[in-house]
């Protein structure tokens, strides 16, 4: 094996652990479906959900404020980029929210540590390398519970939550088709783990392969880029019955230092078009009550444009949520563009954990370390 195809096993740790018949269904009744959208970068969610009639808005951005033409008007004083006009559907039928201001108390304005943060669902000053979601499950779930297709598995990192990640279903399938069964005694306890996992790799990847590429195929057309494919493969998971409950999937480039106008549009496109084909797809299959997307990001960005035509690293952002049973709507409480901390940075309003919180106890149905966060109501009963 050579170096290359050695970081690529040690990818796929997390499925060492699982049964080998690691697609078993965790029960017979369809299980709440959680799709985290990560937008890597830090996606500047004031000029996603606009202030449209703040004058504060303008004198920030002078250059970089849209114009009334360039949104879609919802109400309370907020308007979308036009760029997610294939959402406005979900909008108007009532099953997608946004959430205000969400952030945590002495922001760290590294992508790195922020994600982590975030990711981990720790206090900033908490070196905390265990997922949130992992946090929910005490005990290690014995069938297959998180599926990732991107880069990490960032929420669902640690020991209790049986998560695969692939990059993509035919990077995966080729790598799987490299690997061959090894015997073999070692003393030394990390290739024995390493050793162990090609293993499993192997013995695991027909079912795998299988269920990527059979079953019922899709009525949806989905977008050609690489974020609307992730959303073709989970859809294709979620439809087949997989047994998983939780899916992530990423869309980057969001680290609008300069140029950000068309940078912001080009992605938010994506990011509408791919989440619209996805809900279709769900709906279509009558999953569109049983599933929950959410995005995230690692913080928002500065409230005043630079001098590049972008915004620097920020704070707090709005972020949105979706699903049949989502309570639609403007939830928590905006920040204020005329009180900004002394870096000019926006004051978040709600804590990130009361998301995670709300998530645990209304959708997963799990108990919640994050109690003393006050949960949104965000979930049809």
């Amino acid at each position: 094996m050579n170096r290359r195809e050695f970081i690529q096993l040690s990818s796929l740790l997390p499925t060492l652990g699982l049964s080998s018949n690691i697609f078993a269904k965790a029960n017979q009744a369809k299980a709440p479906i959680l799709l985290l959208v990560e937008l890597k970068g830090a996606n500047d969610a004031l000029n996603t959900l606009v202030p449209i009639d703040d004058d504060n808005y303008r004198k920030l951005r002078p250059k970089l404020a849209l114009k009334t033409t360039d949104t879609i008007a919802l109400n309370e004083g907020f308007a979308m980029h036009k760029a997610l006009q294939p959402l406005m559907k979900h909008w108007s039928a009532g099953e997608m929210a946004w959430l205000h201001g969400l952030g945590y108390s002495n922001p760290n304005r590294s992508h790195f540590r922020s994600i982590e943060i975030w990711e981990s669902g720790s206090d900033s000053d908490d070196y905390d390398t265990e997922g949130w979601l992992s946090k929910l499950y005490t005990t290690r779930t014995d069938h297959l519970t998180g599926v990732v297709i991107g880069s990490d598995a960032g929420p669902m990192a640690g020991e209790t939550l049986d998560t695969l990640v692939m990059e993509d279903a035919k990077s995966y399938e080729a790598l799987a088709k490299r690997l061959k069964a090894v015997r073999a005694e070692t003393s030394n306890n990390a290739l024995s783990r390493i050793l162990d996992v090609q293993n499993n790799v192997q013995q695991n990847a027909k079912s795998v392969i299988q269920t990527l590429n059979g079953g019922q195929s899709s009525k949806t057309t989905f977008p050609k880029n690489k974020f609307g494919k992730q959303l073709e493969q989970a859809a294709h998971l979620v439809r087949n019955d997989l047994g998983a409950s939780i899916y992530k999937v990423e869309l980057g480039g969001f680290d609008t230092h300069r140029g950000q106008l068309k940078t912001q549009d080009r992605l938010l496109k994506q990011l509408a078009q791919g989440l619209s084909a996805f809900a279709e797809e769900m709906k279509q299959h009558g999953q569109w009550d049983n599933v929950v997307v959410m995005t995230y990001s690692e913080f928002g960005r500065r409230a005043a444009e630079n001098k590049s035509g972008g915004t620097d690293h920020g704070t707090a952002a709005a972020h949105f949520v979706m699903g049949g049973r989502v309570r639609g709507g403007f939830h928590g409480k905006a920040p204020r563009l005329d009180q900004l901390d002394n870096n000019g940075d926006l004051i978040y309003t709600s804590d990130f954990r009361s998301l995670y919180n709300t998530v645990a106890t209304q959708w997963l149905k799990r108990p919640s370390p994050w109690s003393s966060f006050a949960p949104f109501s965000l979930i049809h009963t």
